[in-house]
């Protein structure tokens, strides 16, 4: 796909709108795949592989569910999207408006 930098001016100068969201969703999308193929389970949370993982991240046995599992890869997909793009993806708690609302330039061609 390419994209241009015309498209995010039309966006109305709001970068963290949809290009922002587009970036962040795959990455979300892989870690689950990758958890499914590395815990050889539909339903990581479930295994014992699943449970120490999340045991050594700093979770506990009350988060041995979907919803527990799913709190920890939205932790790591914000850390990887800050390690690819540099900045803090919108939904992650320590975004702040004035440091990470930037366009992110490694998506547009040039």
């Amino acid at each position: 796909m390419t994209c241009f930098p015309s498209a995010i001016e039309r966006a109305g100068g709001r970068y963290s709108s949809d290009w922002h969201w587009a970036a962040l969703a795959p990455i979300h999308e892989n870690l689950h795949v990758d958890d499914f193929i590395r815990f050889k389970s539909c339903a990581p949370w479930e295994t014992s592989a699943g449970q120490t993982a999340m045991r050594n991240a700093g979770y506990n046995a009350r988060d041995f569910n979907q919803a527990g599992f799913e709190k920890w890869v939205r932790v790591r997909s914000h850390q990887e999207y800050q390690d690819t793009f540099g900045v803090r993806a919108p939904e992650d708690p320590d975004y702040r408006v004035a440091d990470d609302n930037k366009p992110l330039t490694c998506l547009f061609a040039q």
